[in-house]
Parts: C-alpha cells; structure tokens; sequence
C-alpha cells in the first residue's frame, strides 16, 4: 500500500518533468556553446578502457594527437538521439582539421542496440565506444546525457557541456576553432 501511495504522490513530479522535457527539446539543441564550463585548468581524462565494436577494449589514450568532442549518449535519452546528426555533420567538418568526434554509449544493450540508430540516422563517426559498466563515465564526472567533453590532444579536458546543442553550425565551430588556437598558443 505505501508503494502504491509513493507512486500516486510522485506521478505528477514524473510527468511534469517529462512534458516539460518532450516540450522543450527542440529547444535544447538550438543553443550553442554558451552552456560550455571551460576549466581553469586542465584535468586528465581517465584512462579506463571502453569496449569498441570489435570487442576489444581501448582507451582514449589510443586517439591521442587531435583534439577529441566525447559526446556520452543513450539511445532511451531523445535530446541525445536528436543531436547525433549535427555532432555527425561537425565530424565531417572537423576531422580534416585537427578534432574528431567521439561517442561514448551509456546503453547496456550493446552495439547492437546501438548500432541500430546509428544506422537509422545515418551516423557516419567513426570513433563509437560502449561504457559497458559506466565506470569512464563516473571516473569522467559525467552526471548527465548528453554530456559532451572537449578533449586536448595531450588527452586533458578543457571543458565540457551539459545538455544537447546544434553543433554545427557557425558560431560553434568558431568557438571550437578558438579555443583550439588558445590551447595550442600554450
């Protein structure tokens, strides 16, 4: 009977905040980088293996040499699947050019849960890992999807955003662009 009591107080809280969040999405993903939480200084990113589609566990440490954007994504989490086409598009625009994308899934189904989206919209990033049990995620601090970590090429984090963005457009890339060119005028 308590269960039944908690559930009925709580269902309004749950679905308030999930009207409120199916509401606003499209909203979400048309902000830019004004979100971003640059460090004053830099951390180390850890250096716990994530699982690739091969099933072979690598590190971050691997992709060292470019500046990294690790997106962490959950195919059950809409504002995440809604900006995977536009972290898609940057990649194209950026890999040429010193940064690559990187996705880091939080689903516990595997690639081939994720796989399948990834299919569906046509996701082309190359650099697709599984946090199998989370632990990079909470050694990263991530509290929140999507969550996205601007990564140095020396594998440090310069900052990071919360919530789900249009990455590429204009004003986004510029400022990745500028802070790529303050870190390497270090």
């Amino acid at each position: 009977m308590r269960i039944l009591t908690l559930i009925l107080l709580l269902a309004p809280s749950i679905f308030a905040a999930f009207y409120i969040h199916i509401g606003h999405s499209d909203q979400l993903v048309k902000k830019n980088l004004q979100n971003f939480i640059e460090l004053e200084t830099k951390a180390p990113v850890p250096s716990l293996p994530l699982l690739s589609k091969d099933n072979r566990s690598v590190t971050l440490e691997n992709l060292r040499g470019k500046f990294l954007l690790v997106n962490f994504w959950a195919t059950w989490c809409a504002p995440c699947v809604k900006e995977l086409p536009s972290l898609d598009r940057l990649n194209e625009k950026l890999t040429n050019k010193g940064f690559d994308v990187v996705l880091i899934s939080q689903d516990l189904g595997g690639f081939s849960q994720t796989e399948k989206y990834l299919k569906k919209l046509n996701i082309k990033i190359k650099y697709t890992f599984i946090d199998e049990k989370l632990n990079f995620s909470r050694a990263a601090k991530v509290t929140a999807i999507p969550t996205t970590i601007f990564i140095s090429p020396e594998g440090e984090e310069i900052g990071r955003l919360i919530g789900a963005i249009e990455w590429d457009n204009i004003d986004t890339i510029k400022k990745l662009e500028r802070y790529k060119q303050k870190i390497l005028a270090k």
